[in-house]
């Protein structure tokens, strides 16, 4: 006996008696092991996952981009607490009170809570460049620059980290964000520590304006970078 539809069903006319042979056909077809599925969730283009012939695009260098936002991030703190770690060299230079260099601190916060609402907009244009500057700035030795200075600094500290933040997003795997971002964070304390050990030794042996204008070297070359 011949496993046809048309056998099968002897009064169907031609066309008919074809349906139903592809009808028949089919479960057969799709019980093939060897067979290709097909179909909007299985095609790469439609289901988002790279076909066997597309080339998976290869991660952009995370461990520069995490150095050079870490090295960023130092630079910036050490900036901010420059002139607070060698008050007794400043104050009498300037012939203020020792307590208010702490001012100048409070001043570089109060601009950076100012830039940080603007950050979004400016996050492209300015960055550690600012910091070196301010450094240079405060180099001067005048009461007028240091307030001008610190008010620069302000405005790279608040752009620093935003900024950061966007670089990293772009090359950090998802999976590995919480690590890049901690250890890029992990530069505020090295910063503090930086400032404390390098600032006062260089202020002691070259003066204090000589030790601030050779920390802005720093941030010159990560802009440069």
């Amino acid at each position: 006996m011949k496993d046809t539809a048309a056998d099968a069903a002897p009064g169907l006319g031609a066309p008919a008696a074809r349906e139903a042979s592809e009808a028949s056909a089919a479960p057969r077809a799709s019980k093939d092991p060897t067979a290709t599925p097909t179909g909007p969730l299985t095609d790469p283009e439609q289901s988002g996952h790279p076909g066997p012939s597309e080339a998976v695009e290869p991660q952009p260098q995370l461990a520069s981009a995490l150095t050079l936002t870490t090295l960023s991030q130092i630079t910036a703190t050490s900036s901010v607490l420059a002139l607070a770690t060698i008050p007794t060299l400043v104050a009498p230079a300037l012939g203020i009170a020792l307590h208010h260099v702490g001012y100048q601190v409070s001043l570089i916060y109060a601009a950076g809570i100012v830039f940080s609402m603007l950050a979004s907009g400016l996050v492209r244009r300015w960055g550690p460049g600012r910091v070196g500057l301010g450094d240079l700035g405060m180099a001067l030795g005048s009461r007028p620059a240091i307030v001008r200075a610190s008010v620069i600094i302000g405005i790279g500290y608040a752009l620093n980290n935003p900024a950061s933040s966007h670089i990293l997003a772009k090359v950090a795997p998802p999976e590995r964000r919480n690590l890049v971002f901690s250890v890029k964070q992990a530069g505020v304390p090295l910063g503090g520590m930086a400032a404390a050990l390098a600032i006062p030794p260089l202020a002691a042996a070259l003066g204090w304006q000589v030790a601030l204008a050779l920390a802005a070297i720093v941030p010159f070359a990560l802009a440069l970078a």
